[in-house]
């Protein structure tokens, strides 16, 4: 999700990306809260968890952008199908 923000072109991909990234982000944070609670897991652990998966959002934002700026176009198309196949994925599952 991040990455395909990170390889937007226009503002009006990266603005459509950011509003579809902040209506889904807090819904798949609690899902993960709420498994990681209902699994019984020390609340120490939920917050190391919890923090690696807030980090890496800015990761996959900056790996995007370095792919956009410093790739070839073929890079840059590969890194898109991913990122839309990963999205077809969660959203079939």
């Amino acid at each position: 999700e991040m990455t395909a923000l990170g390889l937007a072109n226009t503002f009006g991909d990266s603005a459509l990306l950011s509003l579809s990234i902040a209506l889904h982000q807090p819904a798949e944070s609690i899902a993960l809260l709420v498994a990681f609670l209902k699994s019984g897991m020390p609340k120490p652990d939920i917050v190391k968890y919890l923090s690696i998966f807030s980090c890496m959002g800015p990761v996959g934002v900056a790996i995007g952008m370095a792919v956009n700026s410093f790739a070839t176009p073929i890079v840059d198309a590969t890194m898109l199908a991913v990122v839309a196949g990963a999205f077809v994925y969660v959203g079939a599952t």
